[in-house]
């Protein structure tokens, strides 16, 4: 099901009510219908499909019978949290010591995602980096905050549009 609210219709004869409708890629397009003076609607048993977009559309009808024109919005389906692919996070020691974290292609979603990023010199600890939000797929810690000379746990959460989110854990070995 789908619940969906809206706002700003406005006409001089007066609204009579609405009509709402929803169609999409996996889904046979639904007629319009009646919700009456409602602003808000709820439809259900629709075959809505994860990683599928849909479309759901609002009209008003005046006393006069005269339809406006509709208001509309795209919406993706998520269902699933992130997956991994694989890859592992790489880490790479830098020049002046620098050590530059990369998960880039470590997970695979149908969604954007957002990550959090946190290290430690333990597992599961985050005394270096704790919950560093990003949205890009690196990030470098300065010679300052590392030692080339440490293991560093590493543990980066990759979240979707909906909040639903996988973690993958590595350790980053000291240079030998």
């Amino acid at each position: 099901s789908v619940s969906f609210h809206w706002a700003g219709f406005h006409d001089q004869a007066g609204i009579s009510h609405y009509q709402v409708k929803v169609e999409g890629d996996s889904l046979r397009a639904t007629d319009w219908f009646n919700v009456g003076h409602y602003t808000r609607a709820k439809v259900s048993g629709l075959d809505m499909r994860d990683g599928h977009q849909y479309t759901v559309a609002v009209r008003a009808v005046n006393y006069g019978g005269l339809q406006s024109n509709e208001a509309s919005v795209n919406f993706t389906v998520v269902e699933n949290a992130p997956s991994v692919t694989g890859n592992s996070i790489l880490g790479d020691w830098g020049v002046n010591g620098q050590l530059t974290l990369s998960w880039l292609n470590v997970f695979k979603s149908e969604d954007w995602l957002a990550f959090e990023l946190t290290v430690g010199t333990h597992p599961g600890s985050g005394d270096v980096l704790q919950w560093f939000e990003t949205a890009t797929t690196m990030h470098t810690l300065d010679a300052g905050s590392v030692s080339r000379f440490r293991d560093y746990h590493v543990a980066v959460t990759a979240i979707n549009a909906v909040g639903l989110h996988t973690t993958i854990a590595t350790t980053i070995q000291a240079e030998p």
